[in-house]
């Protein structure tokens, strides 16, 4: 079995626009990870050390004192599968993924349990507002 290699040349705009989306992908994953870290200790703080990564992996998945983060992770996982499909993105691409993300940290009914916990922490924790100010900044250089 061989394997070919996609011939077709570089699109510099498509180029562009992946390393944007990358971009915007790791904000969304610092600001992801930054959370976890504060919700983590909360739920120390009230039950005690977590027994090992299996589960921590439980409570991240299953418990409903780190549920509010969900939407986040299905935003980045989103965000992966476009930047993963082979096809060349569309200017539609970058726009749709653009609202999404502004949706998602906006104070919305649709996602108030994510927003209100979110600006909540950001207002408490200088690090989840640096990480904030990185999507944000991202999301600008998107459209850019």
């Amino acid at each position: 079995m061989s394997i070919t290699r996609d011939t077709r040349p570089v699109d510099p705009i498509d180029q562009a626009q992946r390393i944007k989306l990358n971009d915007l992908a790791q904000a969304l994953r610092s600001t992801h990870s930054t959370l976890l870290e504060i919700v983590k200790k909360e739920y120390e703080s009230a039950h005690g050390a977590i027994n090992g990564p299996f589960a921590y992996f439980q409570l991240v998945t299953g418990d409903p004192v780190f549920q509010w983060l969900r939407p986040l992770s299905g935003m980045m996982a989103r965000l992966d599968d476009v930047l993963d499909n082979k096809r060349d993105l569309r200017p539609l691409d970058a726009e749709s993924v653009k609202l999404e993300v502004e949706e998602l940290f906006a104070f919305s009914e649709a996602l108030e349990h994510f927003s209100s916990h979110f600006h909540a922490r950001a207002k408490l924790e200088a690090e989840v507002k640096l990480r904030h100010t990185e999507v944000e900044n991202a999301l600008q250089n998107l459209i850019d």
